[in-house]
């Protein structure tokens, strides 16, 4: 993909180059290629910064599905430095996380913050 990369691209091209992206790291993450489907949606935050943490927590979700525990939680803590509240997208994905790590008390913690009665409904990604 890089032989095509481009510099800007307009709103059009941006959405479409997303869209390819998203189906490069699927099929790295199907044939269970790791780092290719991590440098894929790592271009996608590239082209549409927008993106960042909901491709962020892409990243933690591939790394364990690769059972790669240490390089998610790497990434996961990288993450929420970078977006600390905590309905985006990489607190999502740090909760399940924390369980695969045996964190059971503190994942269920970090649910039970979002359960304020006030806003118990996610905002749309």
């Amino acid at each position: 993909m890089d032989s095509t990369s481009k510099r800007t691209y307009t709103r059009p091209e941006r959405s479409m180059r997303v869209v390819l992206l998203e189906r490069l790291a699927a099929l790295y993450q199907s044939g269970e290629q790791t780092d290719l489907a991590v440098d894929a949606f790592r271009q996608i935050a590239d082209v549409d910064s927008d993106q960042g943490a909901r491709v962020a927590a892409e990243i933690v979700d591939t790394y364990r599905a690769g059972h790669e525990f240490t390089k998610a939680q790497q990434e996961a803590d990288a993450d929420l430095k970078k977006w600390p509240e905590d309905r985006d997208p990489a607190h999502r994905s740090m909760r399940p996380l924390l369980a695969d790590l045996g964190k059971n008390d503190q994942a269920i913690a970090e649910v039970k913050k979002l359960m304020d009665g006030k806003s118990d409904s996610p905002k749309p990604t």
